[in-house]
């Protein structure tokens, strides 16, 4: 007896075959739409164009923007155009190799202007070498790792992540070098246990009692102050000021703490630091930018002499003093921006010969500036000029006073003109003027304090005032060339009984004229000048010689 099997369903072979069919049939789906002329990838490639075409009109409208402005265009002018116009659109200008090149930070794309204005995507790829960034400890452990790029000249472009990037703890400084066999940048890292902390109670004198402890500094304060960092050869690096230490507050860096510490090309100081010591920064030539912090009261003497590279320093609103040349040999300094309101500031602190621009901040009520100098608020004051003023100084009539150091270091100024209102010369104004030759209307000030006109070498004729009865010691030491002196006080006249007497007035003259009217004269004219027949009506002529 025969029974035929019925067929129920598909067989293996016909499964087998249809699901080939389907993975067929997908394949040429996904590769309609993926594919290099696939629907999704020609989709993609309208969207990448269309971004392409906004973020080149973004730049040519900047452009554009900034030459009908300027009739020139440079780099930070591009950038705050971009910055305005761009929108979400975060960007970055950089000027290679006489060219502009904008970095939009979100599509990752450049851009290059060229010397007739076109503007082009290009690829970053061409003449460039990638190089790996890599954030190291003390144990030479790597923290993190960052890729960046060089073009054909060495020149980097950074991107954002390197600016914002900060340690895990803000207790670290790191350090950079370029190994350009292995095109390896390292950042060194200095962590709390590589510094040295030194206990201070709570009138912040040093102590060594841990239950006396209320604050830390950084260093130990000595001269040869361990975190000078010195051994630390062939590497840049930037240094994060902690802010705390134990627990405790560090409020302080010490004196010499990183000094000589040369190859520190950034700065950030904590918000709780109250106190810069004396020669803390010596010699560290390579950062640029300085921003003292709101907390910061006290920059002490000598504190960053010999900051070369320094280029723009801002002054926070909480620093009370700064002390004698505390920016010493700042020689690329070019502004200083001042956001307090103390004018004690104003010191001898800044003898830096390139320095020629002041700003402050807008809603000030000290202080005001008028053509890069800075002013009393009510114009009745100078308060300070930048020392790499050139030329000639013309004085607006509303001055009464002139500040204490407010001329000091002035090296290239030549001549001063005194305003109709004229007062008052404070300690040290034009210590140092060693080019100036001429004080007009001097005879219209009534006080000259100590140090005035301290090293003076060209200052030729000098005008006492009738009225003047007070001159500081050492007003005049130092005034090398002074040829002629004419005196219309009796109390300072009478007051001249050495070469030291009322500042050295005439201790380098080579010609006095006194009022014919004036009859009690000091002996050191007596002894060391001698009576000539005078060319000038009611005055009595000395000169320097012996009776």
């Amino acid at each position: 007896m025969f029974f035929r099997k019925e067929n129920k369903g598909i067989t293996l072979i016909a499964l087998v075959i249809t699901i080939i069919v389907l993975l067929i049939l997908a394949g040429i789906t996904i590769a309609t739409l993926t594919g290099n002329n696939g629907i999704l990838t020609k989709t993609n490639e309208a969207k990448e164009q269309t971004e392409i075409g906004k973020e080149k009109e973004i730049v040519k409208l900047a452009t554009t923007t900034v030459i009908t402005t300027n009739n020139a265009i440079d780099k930070d002018s591009l950038q705050s155009e971009l910055n305005r116009t761009a929108g979400d659109k975060k960007t970055e200008v950089y000027d290679y190799n006489q060219k502009f090149q904008i970095y939009f930070i979100d599509s990752k794309r450049y851009y290059e202007i060229d010397k007739n204005f076109n503007i082009e995507l290009i690829n970053v790829t061409n003449g460039e070498k990638r190089i790996s960034l890599k954030c190291i400890n003390s144990k030479k452990e790597v923290l993190k790792e960052i890729e960046i790029i060089t073009l054909n000249d060495n020149s980097i472009i950074e991107p954002p992540e390197i600016e914002k990037y900060e340690p895990s703890e803000s207790s670290f400084s790191k350090t950079i070098t370029q190994d350009t066999e292995i095109d390896i940048l390292y950042y060194y890292v200095i962590q709390k246990e590589d510094l040295v902390f030194t206990g201070l109670n709570s009138s912040g004198n040093v102590t060594e009692n841990e239950s006396e402890i209320k604050s830390y500094m950084i260093g130990d304060g000595s001269s040869n102050s361990k975190n000078a960092l010195t051994s630390i050869i062939n590497y840049d690096f930037v240094l994060y000021v902690p802010e705390e230490y134990n627990g405790k507050v560090v409020n302080k860096i010490g004196n010499y703490a990183f000094s000589r510490a040369s190859n520190l090309t950034k700065l950030q100081i904590s918000n709780n630091i109250i106190t810069i010591g004396a020669w803390t920064f010596l010699g560290c030539n390579k950062f640029k930018l300085l921003e003292i912090p709101d907390n910061v009261q006290i920059i002490t003497a000598d504190a960053f002499h010999d900051c070369s590279g320094i280029e723009n320093v801002q002054i926070g609103k909480g620093v009370k003093s700064i002390g004698g040349n505390a920016f010493v040999n700042c020689d690329s300094l070019k502004k200083v921006i001042y956001n307090n309101e103390s004018t004690a500031i104003a010191s001898n602190g800044f003898n830096c010969k390139n320095w020629t621009e002041i700003e402050i901040n807008d809603d000030s009520k000290t202080f005001k500036v008028i053509d890069n100098v800075l002013y009393s608020y009510d114009l009745s004051k100078i308060i300070k000029v930048p020392t790499g003023y050139k030329g000639n100084f013309e004085m607006i009539d509303s001055v009464e006073n002139i500040g204490n150091w407010s001329f000091f270091g002035c090296t290239k100024l030549r001549k001063v003109k005194f305003g109709s209102n004229i007062k008052n010369i404070d300690a040290g104004s034009f210590w140092s003027c060693t080019s100036l030759e001429e004080v007009e209307n001097l005879d219209k000030v009534k006080t000259i304090a100590v140090d005035a006109f301290h090293n003076c070498p060209k200052l030729n004729n000098v005008i006492i005032n009738e009225d003047v009865n007070y001159i500081g010691g050492n007003a005049f030491v130092s005034c090398d060339e002074l040829k002629t002196v004419i005196i219309n006080s009796p109390v300072i006249v009478k007051n001249i009984t050495s070469a030291n007497s009322c500042g050295c007035l005439v201790r380098y003259a080579k010609t006095i004229y006194i009022k014919e009217s004036i009859t009690e004269i000091g002996n050191y004219i007596t002894q060391n000048f001698v009576t000539i027949n005078s060319d000038k009506d009611g005055y009595i002529k000395y000169e320097k010689g012996n009776n």
